[in-house]
């Protein structure tokens, strides 16, 4: 696994192009809720891209970039880095998507919220394989660390998504599912738990 760093603005965009563009493919209400148009989706990305690589969270599995994992302890993000990151989404225009994420996606919150009791634990951010090599096992080695940091501290390593089908990779790589909830427009949100 290897930490992003020293990549360029143009090069960041062209991952948040190529994770952007494998969320809209999918067959997922979210993001078809969210996101008018794939340009949308696509300048969310990118927007998420710089911000967890400026936070110094992102990850990939070799320079070949097989897959990308953003992942931090409880503590190690600042109320202000998130902020910064909601300030960039609403400049770019996008201020109506992530109301309406907000909107769907209060599970996302009440399901975090088990864990904000927790003295600390890892938060899987963002785990995308590109579809050029999904099927390979990428997903379990983009896992690898965050896990290894879990075990290591002893503490629980959580993520949300959105999708059954994301769920039931989770699972096979692992993980539990801790909870389900069903929102409208067919979006189901599920917390999944590594210990």
């Amino acid at each position: 696994m290897i930490k992003l760093e020293n990549m360029s603005k143009e090069k960041l965009d062209a991952i948040g192009t190529t994770i952007g563009e494998a969320y809209y493919a999918e067959d997922d209400s979210m993001i078809q809720t969210c996101f008018q148009t794939k340009e949308e989706c696509i300048l969310y990305f990118q927007i998420l891209v710089k911000s967890c690589y400026n936070m110094g969270i992102l990850y990939s599995i070799s320079p070949k970039l097989e897959g990308f994992v953003a992942y931090y302890r409880k503590n190690q993000l600042s109320f202000w880095r998130l902020l910064k990151m909601l300030y960039h989404f609403r400049k770019a225009g996008l201020s109506a998507s992530m109301k309406a994420m907000g909107n769907m996606h209060p599970g996302w919150i009440e399901g975090n919220q088990k864990y904000k009791k927790e003295k600390d634990f890892v938060e899987v951010y963002m785990a995308v394989v590109p579809r050029e090599y999904q099927g390979n096992g990428y997903l379990h080695k983009l896992l690898e660390d965050p896990f290894a940091l879990a075990r290591k501290n002893n503490i629980p390593c959580i993520l949300d998504t959105n999708t059954n089908l994301k769920a039931l990779k989770y699972q096979h790589c692992g993980m539990k599912v801790i909870d389900h909830k069903p929102y409208p427009n067919n979006v189901d949100m599920y917390t999944l738990e590594y210990r």
